[in-house]
């Protein structure tokens, strides 16, 4: 390829130039710019324009070069020769583009090249001329102030007005656009005095300049008078200075000028004020851009650079405490603290949407006032069971508020709260009591006797007592109590008691509006207060599963903007979350959105990232996704995203500035499953054996790609580095030859990524991270692009991604990030990161709270109960005590209920899993059917094909990598001791029992023993109700089995195997049963007793199907009886498995999957994976076709250009209303001519600015000859100017269309004109003159014109003309002299088609023309007519009167050459001279020249024409000579006799001569 040098190959080049063939083409600067580093504008032009409709971003980021260029060079004459040069090619491209491209698109230009211009102390004296250029464009001025870079040069750009010299005309267009912007402007500039002082300035110039023109115009009077007089000398005699008013007088006082006293004076204070005075006003009000609510049509900002001043601690400033941010959430009603429940929310919603609202909210505020005008509720049976007294309160007719005082914590203090279980009537009241009673069950006595507490008296309304330094929420776990087992409660019983709602202005005024939709705070733990009140440091939470830490990040995120907005006046805080789940991260975003509009009191759409739920709506997800984080409006925060678009946004900003080495979009990410599927099965199997290949991928993005020692290097870890790695940083492999093994399988994978032209997410953030560390300002723009990030379950993130993050946030102290994780995941790590990260800050700003983000744990679980926890917990404290430094260390977790024990199975085989003892199968069924809340977990997938080939589809069988994110109400974890791959870790795990037994474990040795606890604790905590352990083994398992059953102080499982009897459940049920075996008593649990639900099998198989688990999808979907569902999951199954068939190399059963996949989804009309998989086979122009068939245009249009059918895309752009689109597609694909002819017919659907841009194109287009003759016409009309579209016609020779214009503009002369530049005289006379018009054509001209229609009607036909010998003209042009030529040529053409029957005849008739000219004109073509000659009948008939006149006429044109003589040679010749055109002389169509082969005239079109006439005539005589002879040798026979032939002689040359 060849090297790209110059700014013109750069321009021209078909491919994006690299970033160092930029520097290249820069180094031609050197020494100055050479005379070939630039364009020769004038031969280049129209190419240079036409590249810039495509390539003006080239142009941007070679100035940007040329200014690095400068920067770098130490010779000031070569730094002020490039800003000559620089500013020259400004000058010369600006003008053309300003109409040719948008406006946004010359600033992205202008502004680099600007700073090169500026950059010497001494700028070029032509700069003035580009200031004078960009004023007179207001647009172009809004758009640079607009505009944070283009801003900073304007500022530069008026600072040098000393050494620029601006003109006054400069001066002020520019003050006045940006007065027009502020007072446009809905924003405080804070410059009205400047605007004052300038509308003061400007009322004193136009004063000052009318007196200063008085004057001269007197003195002008008084020096002619004194010229009169006869004054001389060298004194200029003035007129006297009239003295100024007071009003001018005061004005040029505030400005701090002199009274003028002379002429002089008064001119030298109007250029004060023109010049230094109007400088200094602009430079004031300069100051205040760019701001975002000037000029609300400047849409595009290209390359803005955020500068956000944030203190450290901001949001806590002027007296803002932490706990106003928690106000935010919902401002409290009343002296106590009311909740409702979610059943009470539920039911009033309803109450609400189907009656008066307003006695429920007014019974709810006197509650909360403490005003109770209430009844004891329930009856005597359940006030006995009750524990804490429930109120009833009535406000309707048969509607009642259930009610009682509990215990909660309200603005960090434990104090009484008011409890709302219930709305509604009798009915439901009472079915609440009871619920209620069994909630209560689990309240300790401490919080029993606090709820009973009487309550303080304020002015004789009951206030609530608070509880100092007690903590309900530590003392809440369910063991303390008499004991709520979770399986006595039903579903609505557990939502009753897991959520309450804050009763406060946002819940009234949605709920009480009727609005279903609203998104209300929930009540929050004192735990999750303190995480959403704290911003003075970076903030880490840490939980297990289910304890709430997403839900802190949402009420964190929007209790920051809401403070955002109350201090800072309606300034948005820029904030991101970002979460690796493309489902969470919708779901969250509407969370966000709805709580926003609930809190705000206002209606808002938050700005998606892109619309998932249809690829193909016209809301396009590439506009969005292309756009830069830099770029980004207030309208998109906060902004809720993936990890892969967060990526996107960041890619987008780094191609815009540093176009080297950026990833391009359109490469595709390999993910887990490209991986798996693509990746996978093209390795060694004997490298990959026995390695899992999910574990696999983790280990090389997590470990040899992504860890803190590439976060230094940027690069990945050797091989010698990984294999010596700590087994503590990398647990998961510990062997030698495994991890030899899978950096040969990470090689292969890079390798195999490059060839394919691939990356991953390490490859993204590393190459991100290169081009911040290489750019300072790219760092800066885009660190400054956020306020805070919230990262959710950053356990999903590399160390690398978390410096990258780091390296996101300004360092203004204000570094609010919120990072939630899981156990598995180790915080100190990322406080190292943090705190390499901000020290120096800290050291800075003496904040040393800056470096030490604050960590928070949450205990509280909300998943699982107490009996679950209690095992879970076990495993953490083994991990903690054997492997501390993999995992961060946490305080017991505590449920909300108490629950049963896991069961753990000894000695079971699978058949006990399809016996009828256990899952939904009836009690006569031979096999068991679990239900979609169980499901059966194994070690991997070779155990999963094992069990599965046992007992079938009997049960939903994952993986436990599989079920992470996932619950069940009931879990079984088979064969997981069992199976263990490291039998002697477990043994090791008895040396973890007592408090010194950490001394005896060697976690060295035993390394493979941690990631097979976190295994456990995934699967443990999988489970809300029930877990069971189930082990086809038994002696191996002894070892845990003591440590869980026997050692512990309290059992942690129950224990059993078959036919062991049951003596506690014999002693209850002895009358019915003798021991009955409980080991199948046990199994019993697992028998819910109802009907196959559909619709969790549904749902389940939605959640497996968003996870990408499509075999297990399917088959819940089968037991959901959804075909559509299975149809969807059948599909991707089978493109999974051509997937792997591709990257196995079997192509032909690839492409059968394929198929089938296609097959399926149009099955279920799934267009768009349909579509995916053809464009993953590079078939286009198919998905194209499927698309237009199934008319989604937009997509289709797509497949189109991707399969370069441009008019086919085109079409459906147009079919699909987006004009602009298709004109823009048929101009990517080269047609021209179907362009020009579009964008004339649907100018109407285009905007101004685009019809004229592709006006412009098309007349670049056609001086380049790009279109084709017959779409001309389209191309000049798109001109719009008709004086434009004139000069076209004519340039290039479209003379029809040319008439066509005239004539349609009533210019009847130039069509006229037009039509004798073509020799068309039959033309020319049918033009529709009128009288009047006819009048301005010169008679004689109307002569001319008659006489060569009468020359075409005689030397154009060689016989008489069908339409007859004669013709006529129109009434108008007929004088006199032209009715008399008329008719004598209409009797000369009468007579010229007459035989010739005899010489005297002919004469004769050439007597009776009068008109000299017609008679020699017609007795020339007598005898230029060979062949009638020849058909002469004897000597008497040959025309001697004829050949006589035309010898007259040959001597005059051969020897005399007068205007006569000239004209009739023209005529003769067939040549008509039009002195209009520069081209004089015109052959006519019907002209012998023509017919000789003579078209034009390089010489004198007359002497051409005469030697022609000339040749005829003597080639005519001759043949006469011939015909005569012969016919004299008729007539005169020879003879013998010499007499006779001397008399005959005698007698013919008496003959000659007398003729």
């Amino acid at each position: 390829m060849t090297k790209l040098t110059t700014l013109k190959e750069l321009l021209r080049s078909d491919v994006e130039p690299k970033y160092s063939e930029y520097d290249e083409a820069v180094k031609k600067c050197t020494g100055g710019m050479k005379s070939n580093a630039l364009p020769d504008w004038n031969e280049d032009r129209d190419i240079i324009l036409l590249d810039l409709t495509s390539h003006s971003h080239r142009l941007a980021f070679y100035l940007r070069r040329v200014h690095l260029f400068q920067s770098n060079a130490e010779d000031e004459a070569t730094k002020e020769q490039t800003a000559a040069t620089i500013t020259q090619l400004l000058l010369d491209v600006v003008p053309p583009c300003l109409d040719l491209l948008e406006l946004s698109d010359v600033v992205n230009f202008l502004v680099p090249g600007l700073t090169a211009c500026l950059f010497p102390r001494s700028p070029p004296p032509t700069l003035q001329q580009l200031a004078e250029l960009v004023a007179g464009s207001n647009n172009l001025v809004q758009l640079l102030v607009s505009n944070p870079a283009g801003c900073q040069v304007f500022g530069k750009w008026v600072s040098k007005s000393n050494t620029t010299n601006h003109q006054p005309t400069t001066l002020r267009r520019w003050t006045t656009t940006l007065i027009d912007m502020i007072a446009a402007c809905n924003s405080n500039h804070g410059v009205s005095a400047e605007v004052r002082q300038w509308t003061a300035l400007r009322s004193l110039i136009d004063k000052l300049q009318e007196l200063h023109q008085v004057i001269d115009n007197q003195t002008s009077t008084f020096v002619k008078d004194a010229r009169v007089v006869g004054f001389s000398g060298h004194f200029e005699p003035r007129a006297a200075f009239t003295r100024l008013n007071d009003d001018l007088v005061n004005l040029l006082q505030e400005f701090q000028l002199p009274t003028p006293s002379s002429d002089r004076v008064l001119v030298n204070v109007i250029e004060q004020l023109e010049g230094e005075k109007t400088l200094h006003i602009l430079s004031r009000i300069a100051k205040t851009f760019p701001c975002k609510l000037c000029h609300g049509n400047v849409q595009i900002q290209p390359l803005q650079h955020f500068e956000h001043s944030v203190d450290a601690g901001d949001s806590t400033s002027a007296g803002f405490e932490p706990r106003d941010c928690l106000a935010l959430l919902g401002k409290a009603i009343g002296i106590w603290k009311l909740r409702l429940s979610g059943t009470a929310l539920k039911s009033l919603q309803l109450l609400i949407s189907s009656g008066n609202p307003d006695p429920i909210q007014q019974r709810l505020i006197e509650i909360a006032d403490g005003i109770w005008d209430t009844t004891l509720a329930g009856d005597h049976g359940q006030r006995n069971r009750l524990k804490v007294t429930l109120a009833k309160t009535k406000c309707g007719r048969n509607s009642f508020i259930l009610w009682q005082v509990d215990v909660a914590t309200a603005d960090g203090v434990a104090q009484q709260v008011i409890t709302v279980w219930e709305v509604g009537d009798s009915a439901q009241i009472t079915k609440a009591i009871d619920k209620v009673c069994t909630l209560q069950r689990c309240y300790t006595p401490e919080i029993i006797r606090r709820c009973r507490q009487k309550p303080n008296c304020l002015k004789k309304i009951p206030a609530p007592v608070q509880f100092e330094g007690v903590d309900f929420e530590a003392s809440m776990p369910a063991d303390k109590a008499e004991g709520l087992d979770v399986r006595v409660l039903d579903h609505d019983t557990i939502e009753m008691a897991n959520k309450f709602y804050a009763f406060s202005e946002p819940l009234i005024r949605s709920v009480f509006s009727d609005n279903m939709t609203a998104e209300l705070p929930l009540d929050l733990s004192k735990d999750e207060e303190g995480v959403i009140a704290h911003f003075h440091s970076s903030t880490l939470i840490l939980g297990r599963s289910g304890t709430g830490k997403t839900t802190c990040l949402i009420y964190k995120l929007v209790a920051q903007y809401l403070a955002g907005k109350v201090l800072k006046a309606g300034r948005l805080r820029r904030q991101v979350l970002i979460t690796r789940s493309a489902f969470l991260a919708d779901k969250i975003r509407v969370h966000v959105q709805r709580l926003i509009q609930t809190l705000t009191k206002k209606s808002f759409i938050l700005e998606p990232l892109h619309e998932r739920e249809d690829i193909f709506s016209e809301v396009s997800t590439r506009d969005a996704i292309n756009t830069p984080v830099h770029l980004l409006q207030d309208a998109s925060f906060p902004l809720v995203c993936t990890f892969d678009e967060f990526m996107r946004l960041l890619e987008n900003s780094t191609r815009l500035i540093e176009r080297e080495g950026t990833f391009d979009s359109s490469r595709p990410v390999v993910d887990y499953q490209s991986f798996e599927l693509d990746y996978w099965p093209r390795f060694a199997q004997n490298v990959t054996k026995g390695l899992p290949v999910a574990l696999v991928f983790a280990e090389i993005m997590g470990v040899i790609k992504g860890s803190a020692r590439s976060l230094e290097s940027l690069a990945a870890l050797h091989q010698e580095e990984y294999v010596a790695r700590s087994r503590r940083l990398a647990p998961t492999f510990v062997l030698d030859d495994e991890r030899k093994r899978i950096y040969s399988v990470f090689e292969s994978y890079e390798a195999l990524k490059t060839s394919r032209g691939e990356v991953d997410d390490v490859d993204r953030v590393v190459n991100v991270l290169k081009i911040m560390r290489r750019d300072a300002n790219l760092k800066a723009l885009l660190g400054s692009a956020f306020d805070e990030i919230y990262i959710d379950e950053v356990q999903d993130q590399r160390t690398l991604d978390i410096g990258l993050f780091l390296n996101l946030v300004a360092d203004s102290g204000d570094t609010a990030q919120a990072i939630s994780q899981e156990s598995t995941f180790r915080f100190a790590d990322i406080k190292a990161l943090f705190y390499d990260h901000f020290i120096s800050l800290s050291n800075a700003t003496n904040q040393a709270q800056l470096a030490q983000p604050t960590m928070f744990a949450l205990s509280k679980n909300y998943r699982s109960h107490q009996g679950i926890l209690a095992l879970a917990s076990q495993v953490m404290d083994w991990l903690w005590k054997g492997f501390p430094d993999t995992i961060d260390k946490l305080g017991p977790e505590t449920g909300q209920y108490t629950g049963p024990r896991p069961v753990m199975f000894l000695r079971c085989e699978p058949s006990v899993l399809t016996s009828n003892n256990i899952g939904q199968g009836n009690a006569s069924e031979q096999t068991a059917e679990f239900g979609a809340e169980q499901v059966i977990l194994v070690h991997d997938d070779a155990a999963k094909a094992r069990l599965q080939a046992e007992v079938g589809d009997i049960a939903l069988i994952l993986t436990i990598l599989q079920s992470k994110g996932m619950e069940f109400d009931d879990v079984i974890l088979w064969n997981f001791f069992t199976d263990c791959p490291y039998p002697a870790g477990l043994r090791s795990l008895s040396t973890l029992g007592g408090k010194e037994a950490t001394t005896a474990f060697d976690a060295r040795k035993h390394l493979r023993m941690c990631s097979i606890l976190k295994s456990l604790y995934v699967a443990v905590t999988r489970s809300r109700i029930q877990l069971f352990l189930m082990e086809s083994g038994d002696r191996e398992i002894a070892p845990v089995e003591k440590m869980l059953y026997e050692d512990a102080p309290v059992s942690l499982v129950d224990v059993t195997r078959p036919h062991e009897a049951d003596v506690s459940f014999a002693a209850v049920e002895h009358r019915l049963f003798a021991h009955p075996c409980k080991f199948n008593a046990k199994l019993q649990a697992l028998r819910p007793g109802r009907v196959v639900d559909r619709r969790r099998w549904a749902l389940r198989g939605e959640q497996l199907m968003h996870s990408k688990n499509y075999r297990d999808a399917l088959l819940c979907f089968e037991k959901a009886n959804d075909a559509k569902n299975a149809t969807i999951a059948k599909g991707n199954l089978a493109e999974d498995e051509g997937r792997r068939c591709e990257a196995r190399g079997n192509q032909q059963e690839s492409r059968q999957h394929f198929e089938a996949a296609i097959g399926h989804f149009l099955s279920v009309n799934f267009l768009r994976e349909a579509v995916n998989i053809y464009t993953r086979l590079g078939s286009f122009h198919e998905a194209a076709e499927l698309l237009h068939e199934h008319g989604v245009l937009g997509p289709a249009a797509e497949n189109y250009v991707k399969a370069k059918y441009y008019t086919e895309a085109a079409d459906c752009y147009h079919c699909n209303g987006q004009h602009e689109k298709a004109a823009a597609t048929l101009r990517q694909g080269g047609h021209f001519d179907e362009l020009v002819a579009y964008v004339r017919v649907n100018r109407e659907h285009m905007s101004a600015y685009t019809y004229q841009s592709y006006g412009r194109l098309g007349k670049l287009l056609l001086k380049q000859g790009k279109i084709s003759i017959g779409y001309r016409k389209d191309a000049i009309h798109n001109l719009g100017s008709l004086q434009v579209q004139e000069s076209c016609f004519i340039e290039y020779q479209m003379l029809e269309d040319l008439a066509e214009l005239y004539l349609a503009q009533g210019r009847h002369v130039d069509l006229l004109k037009l039509h004798l530049q073509q020799g068309d005289m039959e033309k020319a006379l049918s033009v529709p003159f009128n009288n009047d018009t006819a009048a301005n054509i010169p008679e004689q001209r109307i002569l001319e014109i008659v006489d060569y229609v009468a020359a075409k009607r005689l030397l154009g036909h060689s016989k008489p003309p069908a339409s007859g010998t004669g013709f006529d003209i129109p009434e108008v042009f007929k004088t006199n002299a032209v009715r008399g030529r008329l008719s004598q040529w209409n009797m000369g053409l009468g007579k010229r088609w007459m035989p010739l029957t005899g010489g005297k005849l002919q004469d004769q008739m050439l007597v009776e023309l009068e008109h000299a000219d017609i008679k020699q004109f017609i007795s020339l073509q007598i005898i230029f007519d060979n062949s009638a000659l020849k058909l002469l009948p004897d000597f008497d008939a040959i025309p001697f009167g004829a050949f006589q006149v035309a010898s007259e006429v040959l001597l005059n044109i051969a020897l005399r050459g007068e205007a006569r003589a000239k004209a009739m040679t023209l005529l003769l010749a067939g040549i008509w001279q039009n002195d209009d055109v520069p081209r004089k002389y015109i052959t006519l169509p019907w002209s012998p020249l023509c017919k000789a082969g003579i078209e034009r005239y390089e010489g004198d079109a007359v002497l051409e024409a005469r030697r022609g006439i000339l040749e005829q005539t003597v080639s005519a005589f001759l043949t006469l000579d011939t015909i005569a002879r012969d016919l004299w040798k008729l007539k005169w026979p020879v003879r013998d006799c010499d007499h006779m032939i001397e008399v005959g002689y005698g007698i013919v040359a008496r003959k000659v001569k007398t003729s």
